[in-house]
């Protein structure tokens, strides 16, 4: 039943009525808790049962990469650093220069004097200047980089080249021609 209060006075009273009732409520529960003579409540034991625990969290199924994958996803990636030292070897030279120097790469790749992979050739000490000096990490390939190391791999024009510089010719090899800033040798 709700009661207008409409001064402070009949509020307060009001208020430690409320106050009052609670007290005594709380009084009664806590002396029948501790009623001498009285028999405590009686205390029940609940037996828990150790549950296993897996040593190993719950896995998240995970797609495995099957060998032909990773073999194709190690070939693009040795050609993507094909396309940077390219870019950083002859990125100021035109498409025949640029294919030139894909070719000595992947020239040497073929060679049993030399690595048998892209990456391995290009990261031999002191082969590439744009490797060791850091140019190849700064070089992002070109449209038409790119285009000169796909149309490299699909038509070898250039089997035997595999020496170039750019002060002249190397004394590895026979000289075969300049191209661009580059002298290019062959075996």
């Amino acid at each position: 039943m709700y009661i207008p209060v409409k001064d402070w006075t009949k509020r307060l009273q009001l208020f430690g009525c409320i106050a009052f009732e609670l007290a005594a409520v709380y009084a009664a529960y806590h002396q029948y808790l501790v009623i001498p003579g009285v028999a405590p409540v009686q205390q029940y034991t609940v037996k828990v049962e150790q549950i296993p625990v897996r040593s190993e969290p719950d896995q998240i199924p995970v797609y495995m990469e099957t060998a032909d994958e990773i073999a194709a996803e190690m070939y693009c990636d040795s050609l993507e650093e094909l396309a940077i030292c390219v870019e950083a070897e002859a990125g100021n030279q035109g498409l025949t220069g640029k294919r030139m120097v894909a070719a000595v790469i992947l020239n040497r790749v073929d060679s049993p004097d030399y690595p048998d992979t892209i990456q391995e050739v290009i990261e031999q000490p002191y082969h590439f200047a744009s490797y060791w000096d850091g140019h190849m990490a700064a070089a992002t390939p070109t449209e038409e980089t790119y285009q000169a190391v796909q149309m490299e791999l699909q038509y070898r024009c250039w089997p035997d080249l595999l020496y170039f510089t750019a002060e002249g010719y190397s004394s590895f090899g026979t000289p075969w021609g300049k191209v661009g800033d580059h002298y290019f040798c062959t075996e």
